[in-house]
């Protein structure tokens, strides 16, 4: 049963990709090229693969993917040490790509929730509602502790 699921839109990604998709297209009709064409579509494509991030929590598993869902990645909670919420930099961006430390998986903004697994490994997930991922995922952190 799902006890949390929430998608952010990328707004940024959006208006990033659409714009390069309108110039693409721009160019293809005045000059012709069909490597713009090319572009455009590539473009299309990486909207559909990262324009939101979705995050879906059971008594049993965190769960995130972006956009239709090609690139994902499930956590067992059994797997799962801590949760912060954390601050991203700037400069990590948006999409899917190792930082120090670990991985980011993120659309928009800076807020996320970082997991330490029991293997060490440190993922952050971004998020537009932190606290409650957190508060969600520490009940059920204690949960396991007790059973």
């Amino acid at each position: 049963m799902e006890l949390y699921r929430r998608t952010q839109i990328g707004i940024g990604i959006i208006s990033v990709l659409a714009i390069g998709i309108f110039l693409s297209l721009c160019g293809f009709v005045l000059e012709g090229s069909k490597n713009l064409l090319l572009v455009a579509l590539f473009l299309g494509i990486a909207g559909l693969l990262f324009s939101s991030l979705n995050i879906v929590i059971t008594s049993k598993e965190f769960r995130i993917s972006l956009g239709i869902g090609v690139v994902r990645k499930s956590f067992p909670i059994s797997d799962i040490v801590s949760c912060e919420v954390v601050k991203n930099p700037w400069w990590y961006g948006w999409g899917v790509k190792v930082i120090p430390g670990g991985w980011l998986f993120s659309v928009s903004g800076t807020q996320a929730i970082e997991i330490k697994l029991k293997n060490g490994r440190r993922y952050r997930v971004g998020s537009d509602d932190p606290v409650r991922v957190k508060a969600l995922l520490d009940r059920l952190l204690s949960e396991g502790k007790e059973a």
